[in-house]
């Protein structure tokens, strides 16, 4: 279990610029770990999540650095797992269906519900859009460094994103989840995961391998 860390609502609006130094230090660092999936794999990409919640927001922070990028998919509908991409998948309520947020380093946005990979709902586009990101990337070409492509994605999710719920946390609430990294068409694509899952090929549809995420205390708005 992890849990996901109490801002106010005031810091919860910061400038991304101020909100990512708050994350770093207020919330607990979640390093994901190589699927079983990954072949000639030459450097294991370094992704670091942390997670915190507001009043009315989850707010996501995913840092990653790679040796291999891409950004292809900008438009709607967009398969954006094929691209440098970072994942938040999440059940609400146990049993149920889950939604799967999915982010490429442009920060662009899939976002769909269902109770597993086929017959899923998109969101709505002005749901979808409701989700407010910021990417921030910088390169080090240097020879002795492969992490050569360096990306942070800050995303605030309002809780009524939750399009097929009324889902307002309580302090002590327990959700189920997991997080993810993924690249479909990379030169050598990638898949790493916060908690296991043990299926014979890339899926992270797999809602019976997520674990456990509590909403710690919230503080006053």
């Amino acid at each position: 279990m992890r849990r996901i860390i109490p801002i106010t609502e005031a810091e919860a609006r910061l400038p991304f610029s101020e909100l990512n130094g708050l994350l770093n230090e207020k919330c607990e660092r979640i390093r994901l770990q190589s699927a079983p999936w990954n072949e000639n794999l030459p450097v294991l990409p370094m992704v670091n999540v942390r997670i915190a919640h507001s009043p009315s927001h989850i707010i996501l922070k995913f840092d990653v650095a790679e040796c291999e990028f891409r950004i292809a998919e900008t438009e709607q509908p967009a398969s954006v797992w094929e691209d440098s991409c970072v994942e938040f998948f999440v059940e609400p309520e146990k049993g149920g269906g889950y939604y799967n947020f999915e982010f490429n380093a442009a920060g662009v946005l899939h976002l769909a519900y269902g109770a597993g990979r086929h017959g899923r709902e998109m969101a709505p586009d002005g749901i979808r859009q409701s989700v407010v990101r910021e990417v921030s990337m910088f390169a080090t070409p240097n020879k002795d460094n492969p992490y050569v492509y360096n990306w942070t994605l800050i995303a605030r999710i309002p809780y009524a994103t939750f399009f097929r719920h009324h889902f307002e946390p309580r302090s002590g609430q327990v959700i189920r989840g997991n997080f993810y990294k993924c690249g479909d068409k990379l030169r050598h694509p990638c898949y790493l995961y916060w908690s296991p899952i043990d299926t014979p090929s890339p899926d992270f549809h797999q809602p019976s391998y997520f674990d456990n995420l509590e909403f710690a205390q919230h503080h006053p708005v």
